[in-house]
């Protein structure tokens, strides 16, 4: 569990590890609860599921909530031999209508609820099997399941440089085109791909990691953000603000009192 647990602070990947032995006909079932189930959960509470929530099952009964809190039964302890371990992706609006639902918040569904990484899941897998077999000296099993399919698909954003400017009311360096270098220095460092350089605009590929990266202004607020608001110069508007005062509605009520 202290491994699980240091991947998931290190990735950003909440895990499970099952006792395997425990799992009935060591079969793992991602599906929706039946009416009637309950299943008594790591804090020790005997929970009665509601109608299609998500749960992990074996053939027999469910054995965790997907993406909230594992279950008592199948639960590692001293005498655990075989553990699997399950990295997985859950829908974030789904996982918060789960969490409501039960009134139950985790480390693992906060995660969840704000969205993670899409592409990290494999790794994180992979890392906690070799922290296990290097500190516990477990033995890895050859092969792994990945189910993916393929849920994360590169958002190719255009960003184009003299709306950079605009916003930010300013040129980042001395010139355009250092103030265009500049920029995809900016989107380097923070991961971001600069696919292909079009002139006067740029097309960009956030990484796996910033889902909440999705408009070019999304990206223009990270460049700002990195070049420093600081740096940015205040100015005043450059246009008059006519003050109507108060409109025919109001000026009715006033005579009216």
């Amino acid at each position: 569990m202290d491994i699980t647990n240091f991947v998931m602070m290190e990735t950003g990947q909440p895990l499970h590890a099952f006792d395997l032995d425990l799992v009935k006909g060591k079969t793992i079932i991602v599906r929706k609860s039946k009416p009637g189930e309950t299943i008594c959960t790591l804090d020790d509470v005997e929970r009665q599921l509601p109608a299609n929530s998500l749960v992990i099952a074996d053939i027999e009964e469910p054995i965790a909530l997907a993406g909230i809190m594992g279950g008592k039964h199948s639960e590692i302890d001293q005498n655990t031999k075989n553990v699997f371990l399950e990295s997985a992706y859950f829908n974030s609006i789904n996982n918060r209508r789960s969490t409501a639902k039960f009134g139950l918040r985790t480390e693992a569904s906060n995660r969840f609820e704000k969205g993670i990484d899409k592409e990290v899941q494999i790794y994180a897998l992979d890392r906690a099997a070799y922290l296990i077999n290097k500190i516990a000296m477990g033995k890895i099993s050859s092969g792994k399941i990945d189910t993916n399919k393929k849920l994360y698909q590169p958002n190719k954003i255009n960003l184009r440089i003299k709306r950079v400017n605009k916003i930010l009311g300013q040129l980042l360096d001395e010139d355009e085109s250092k103030t265009k270098n500049k920029i995809i220095k900016i989107l380097d460092k923070l991961e971001f791909k600069v696919v292909e350089d079009k002139g006067e605009c740029v097309e960009v590929i956030p990484p796996s990691f910033r889902g909440d990266v999705e408009r070019e202004i999304d990206i223009i607020e990270e460049i700002a953000r990195i070049y420093g608001y600081d740096k940015i110069k205040p100015t005043l508007f450059n246009t008059t603000i006519a003050q109507e005062g108060e409109n025919f509605r109001l000026k009715v009520l006033d005579q009216v009192r």
